[in-house]
């Protein structure tokens, strides 16, 4: 099963729910089902509070956390950021 798949994220979510359990400093909240628009979720996490600094979407980051900037995953990251009308402000080892 590719982790592009719908199914495959909603097992990831409630892998995470199952291991972690939901309790008053632990929340976890799913944003999309499917092929979510990226910009959307990047608006709803800024709503939401989350410091996407601390996030990274890479398939190939480096050792101390860099993301590639080149891969699939980032391309579709920094198109989201782009289109929501912020900059990602997760590092990149190479400036996109």
């Amino acid at each position: 099963m590719s982790d592009q798949e719908p199914a495959f994220r909603g097992r990831i979510y409630d892998s995470i729910i199952d291991t972690i359990g939901a309790t008053p400093l632990v929340r976890v909240k799913r944003l999309a089902d499917s092929h979510g628009v990226k910009a959307d979720i990047v608006a709803k996490g800024l709503a939401l509070g989350v410091d996407f600094s601390l996030t990274r979407s890479c398939y190939d980051p480096t050792p101390d956390g860099f993301a590639c900037g080149e891969c699939d995953s980032c391309r579709l990251r920094l198109k989201g950021f782009a289109a929501a009308g912020v900059t990602d402000p997760a590092p990149y080892r190479k400036t996109p």
